[in-house]
This record gives C-alpha cells, structure tokens and sequence, in this order.
C-alpha cells in the first residue's frame, strides 16, 4: 500500500500547466459551482421543496376547512291578465366549518406517506447530486490525463526536432541519406498533427465540464489538480456499509415503505367516516306577495358515513395495493443484488487496474530511459534514426497507457465511493 501511495504520487508531478492567462480550476471548486449553477440541481431541489410544502397535516385531511359562503337569485313572473306581475328575490350567506373526526385513521397515514414521499424526494436529490459528482470527476480526471497525454507528445515533439535537426546537418555534410532525413521530418509533422489533434480533444473536455458546471463556455481554465488516489479503500468496510448507505436501496426501502402506507390507506376504506359541520348562516327572502323572511343564526350538524357495499372497490383497492407491496418487496431485493454485484465488479476492476498501472509506472521508467539512452547515442552517431524512432513510440505508448490505467483506476475509485454515498 505504501508503494501504491509512491505511485500515486508519480502521477501528481506529471500534472502540468500550459497557460498562466487561463484561470485555475480545483476539483472542489468545480464540484462546488456545478452544485450552485447546474441545472438538473437546481430542477431536483425544486421538487424536494414541493415534496415538503405537501407535507402537512392539511393535505393529510386532518384540518378543519373554513369557507365563506353566499348565493343569491331573483326572478319575476308577468301575466297578460291584469294582474300584477309577481317578483321574488332570495340571498343566502354564512360561514361554514367543516371537520373530518374520524375516517379509520386514513389521515394519519397519509400524513406518513406525505413524510415518506419527501424523504424519497430528499433521497432522488441526493443520488442526483452524487451522479453530478461524478460527471465532475470523470470529466474533470479526463482533462487531466488528456493533458498529460499532450504533455508527453511535446516531449516526443522536441525529441524529433532534434532529431531534425542532426540528420538535416548529417545529410548536408554528405554523411547520411537523404531519406533519413525527410523520415524524420515525416515523423516529426505527424507528431505536430497529433498533439494538434489532443489540443481540439482537451477544449472539448473543457467545454464539456463547463457545460456540467453551467458556466459560459468562452471561459478557459487550467485545471490545478492531478490524478491521486486513496490507500483506504477496503472491500471489507465497502460490504459492511453499502446496504445501509447506498441511495439506489435506501430509495428502494423508502418506495416499499409507501406501497406499504397505501395498502394501509386501501384497509381504511373498510371503516366508517365521521364528520362535524358548524356555521353561522344569514338568510333574507323578499317578495312582492310580501312574504318577506329574514333569518340568521349558528348551525351544527354531523355526518356519519358507514361502507356497506362499494360494489367490490374496497377489495379490489386492497387487493391491488398488497400486490403492490410484494413487487416493492421483490425490486428492493433486486436493488441489493444489483448493488452488490456492482460492488463487486468494480473492486475487481479497481484491483485489475491498480495493478496495470503500477506495472505501467515501471514500463514508462524503463521507456523514458531507454529514449534517452538513444537519443544520446544517436547525437554520439552509435545509433541509427530508426532505434529512436522506435524508442519515441515505445515511450509514448507507454505514457498514454499509463495515463489511461490511471484514469480508469481514479474511475473506478470513485465509482466504489459513489456506491457508498461519499
């Protein structure tokens, strides 16, 4: 583990900065503006704040309601008898309370479910923000080692200029062949092409995390991390946490727990519903016969409501919801055998590629002194054009492999972080 630590510190003295104008960007400060700005955060957040504001004991139905009422009519009669015509006008007005006392306890388990569908919501909004995160790393990691990968082939770029160079010399002092020479310019143009190439990718990453960050994308920067890695990581203590932290089973739980609420809701239907009503009515009749009528004063009243027969709804929504909660039960089983399954496969990559890269590490070492080995025989004239060429591919292969494995091993890091929900 020590050695792992030595090498993950290797990768950090590669990390490189190219431009003083552009800005610097940390991880932590990228994660953190993504969090603020980013778009699908910010709808998410929304729909946790409406998931708390339902959450009430009104919605539950466990509040009394108070509304003001009035209504009013007029209407005449005409006759073609000489007879007067006939008039009447009516309005009624009041305040009325209404108040559910009993329903078989169906309030209080919509008030659970109420308080069970926030914390869903709550629990949706965190594995959103963890899906950011991660969109953040790999795509800010993937920066990095594009970077690094544009580091080593102006490395390569430099070792062809020189190369250029001493043949350009050689040829024009009559000791080489012309075709050495314009092999090495060959070599040396294709080497321009490509780090031309890595450029266009790198601005594309960056677009690409601004876009994550919801920043304009005429902004440039300079990422100011580099690819470390954690010595902690334990399987061991992944297994003994992830069935209780993972947000895909804690959602899962959190679902059954409401399938479960609303087969409690289904059983209610079966009791009686008791109902109080009050309120303070005003009411004035007149007439042209000249019954007027003015009355006014408080009412109270009760409704009791007993199911008899509901030609079989009851049963059927109890039915429906207990099938429900066995489907909850059985994706919630599926959950975790997915996620452990996912634990595992990634450790087993985490394990795969950490390996690859330590052996990568001494492979870019051995490459890196062997290209300087040559390049140094060959401005001694005790090597050929051919033996660098080689030496430059040797050592460039080895650089973006190991850069890669490095990557893939940060990815499948943070992978095993995101199962545990840190």
């Amino acid at each position: 583990m020590k050695h792992f630590r030595l090498l993950g510190c290797t990768i950090t003295l590669f990390a490189v900065v190219f431009s003083a104008q552009a800005q610097e960007l940390s991880l932590s400060k990228a994660i953190e503006v993504a969090l603020k700005n980013n778009y699908n955060i910010a709808i998410a957040h929304n729909e946790t704040d409406i998931t708390a504001a339902q959450n009430n004991w009104g919605n539950a139905g466990a509040l009394p309601t108070v509304q003001g009422i009035a209504t009013g009519n007029w209407n005449s009669s005409l006759s073609n008898l000489d007879v007067p015509s006939i008039y009447a006008s009516q309005m009624n007005a009041g305040v009325e309370l209404s108040w559910t006392l009993f329903d078989g306890g169906r309030m209080f388990v919509r008030k659970n479910m109420l308080e069970q569908n926030q914390n869903l919501s709550e629990l949706d909004f965190r594995r959103n923000v963890l899906s950011l995160t991660f969109s953040i790393v790999a795509t800010y990691f993937d920066i990095i080692r594009q970077t690094q990968q544009l580091h080593s082939m102006r490395e390569v770029i430099n070792y062809n200029a020189e190369r250029v160079s001493i043949l350009n010399t050689s040829f024009n002092a009559g000791m080489s062949a012309k075709n050495d020479y314009l092999q090495a310019q060959i070599d040396y143009n294709n080497a321009l092409e490509s780090a031309h190439s890595q450029e266009i990718a790198i601005i594309a990453a960056k677009r690409t995390l601004q876009n994550l960050m919801g920043n304009n994308m005429s902004e440039d920067f300079d990422v100011t991390d580099s690819i470390t890695f954690d010595p902690s990581i334990s399987i061991e203590d992944l297994r003994k946490k992830i069935t209780a932290v993972n947000m895909d089973i804690r959602a899962g739980q959190k679902q059954l727990e409401i399938t479960q609420l609303a087969f409690r809701t289904a059983r209610t239907q079966y009791f009686p519903t008791l109902s109080f009503t009050s309120g303070y009515y005003f009411n004035l009749t007149n007439s042209s016969t000249g019954g007027n009528v003015h009355s006014q004063g408080p009412q109270v009243g009760g409704r009791l409501v007993i199911p008899i027969y509901r030609a079989g709804q009851n049963r059927q929504a109890s039915t429906i919801a207990r099938i429900n909660t066995l489907s909850a039960e059985a994706q919630l089983a599926q959950t975790r055998l997915e996620v452990l399954e996912d634990l595992e496969q990634t450790f087993l990559e985490y394990e795969n590629f950490k390996k690859s890269y330590e052996i990568e590490v001494e492979t870019y070492k051995l490459a890196l002194e062997n290209l300087d080995i040559n390049s140094a025989r060959f401005r001694l004239g005790h090597s050929t054009s051919l033996e660098v060429h080689i030496a430059q591919n040797v050592y460039m292969q080895s650089a973006t492999r190991m850069m890669d494995f490095a990557y893939a091993l940060k990815m499948s890091e943070t992978k095993l972080k995101q199962l545990v929900a840190q």
